[in-house]
């Protein structure tokens, strides 16, 4: 009797897991070059380095939302000294994006797209990232979750 190795079972297996999740990272690709557009004001409050938008809401603080729901941070080099406020129209454009997977527990990790942005009015904001908790088969959010999470404070415009 013939026997097969379960080596090829495994490479199937990875290559299965990976086809189903290939179509979010090619959706994101279409990133770079594409912008935010701020569509009311945000006011960044003193010694804070980051905003945060769920549900199409500002959140101040990452603890005051819901962790199990999709969010976006906006994030600055440096804490801010004075307030600073984002204008209502003011463009972002997407330089780099990458993905980041970070384990919380055995079973959630955190999916992250990672945005770096640039604007030549807010040159202190650097970063964008939009984040879901999921289970470890979980997957990055697609561009319509993530406008889905900004809508109303941003909007994203293709190149």
């Amino acid at each position: 009797m013939l026997k097969i190795s379960p080596f090829p079972k495994l490479v199937l297996l990875i290559i299965f897991f990976a086809s189903i999740t290939q179509p979010v990272f090619a959706d994101n690709k279409k990133l770079k070059g594409a912008s935010w557009v701020a569509q009311i004001d945000i006011v960044f409050a003193p010694r804070r380095s980051s905003m945060y938008v769920q549900d199409g809401k500002l959140v101040a603080r990452a603890r005051d939302g819901d962790r199990y729901v999709s969010y976006c941070e906006i994030a600055t080099k440096k804490k801010l000294d004075d307030a600073l406020t984002i204008k209502n129209g003011s463009i972002f454009k997407i330089t780099k994006s990458t993905y980041q997977t970070v384990a919380q527990d055995v079973v959630t990790s955190t999916f992250k797209t990672v945005m770096n942005v640039v604007s030549a009015d807010y040159p202190l904001v650097h970063r964008i990232e939009c984040s879901v908790w999921d289970d470890s088969s979980g997957s990055y959010l697609s561009l319509e979750q993530m406008q889905a999470t900004m809508s109303g404070v941003f909007k994203l415009e293709s190149k």
